[in-house]
């Protein structure tokens, strides 16, 4: 079995994560009209990016006024990882290929509360 068939056969039974994640105002532009189909990002081992994961791309710019250093203007777009691939990337980065952009992501935990309330 080759590397990516790991990779898959381990993605298949991993429980699909979401993640929110920080987008410059140009790149969330592209992404929303849809001339941009992919983001760089660095792969955190911690996050553990993995194809069909979710994202939420959270639109802001960097702010040091703000805490945290970044100004998020409330705009959120999600899609679904279709590929990942770190070729031409420095180390520990990749590219996150994005399909079913602008999907509807719910929050199982607000969900599962609110129908409790």
């Amino acid at each position: 079995m080759n590397e990516q068939n790991v990779s898959n056969a381990q993605a298949a039974t991993r429980t699909r994560k979401h993640h929110r994640i920080k987008c410059f105002l140009s790149q969330y532009e592209r992404v929303l009209n849809g001339s941009q189909l992919a983001v760089n990002r660095y792969l955190d081992p911690i996050r553990d990016f993995q194809v069909g994961d979710t994202l939420t791309l959270c639109e802001g710019y960097p702010d040091l006024s703000v805490e945290g250093g970044f100004h998020y203007t409330s705009r959120e777009l999600s899609a679904q990882i279709s590929c990942i691939d770190s070729v031409g990337c420095l180390t520990g980065f990749g590219t996150l290929s994005l399909k079913n952009i602008g999907m509807l992501v719910v929050d199982e935990a607000a969900n599962a509360q609110a129908e409790k309330g």
